[in-house]
């Protein structure tokens, strides 16, 4: 029997209550790879975001960006802060690398 693993990354988010966004994305960006993703938001203050490994396999050993953008209530387009982090442990949080 075979049963496929799924990785999410667990993103947590402050100022902001989840439950109430909506047309909500989250963006990786990395030179001229540029991945977005629709998270599944889990409570107000995290979303879950999968990375199929076909994409974590497109990125490189270098430093990658994220952001999550939205639409508030009122129809006020929202984005968050960039986030830079190494690849090591953008994939090892998304469940790819080591413990």
């Amino acid at each position: 029997m075979r049963q496929r693993i799924e990785n999410y990354l667990a993103v947590t988010v402050d100022g902001v209550d989840l439950t109430t966004v909506q047309d909500y994305v989250f963006w990786v960006k990395q030179s001229s790879v540029f991945l977005e993703y629709v998270p599944e938001i889990a409570d107000s203050s995290t979303m879950l975001v999968h990375i199929p490994k076909e994409d974590a396999m497109k990125l490189r050993n270098s430093d990658v960006e994220m952001q999550f953008a939205f639409t508030t209530q009122d129809g006020r387009p929202m984005a968050s802060d960039i986030v830079r982090i190494s690849v090591e442990r953008l994939l090892k949080e998304a469940g790819y690398g080591p413990d």
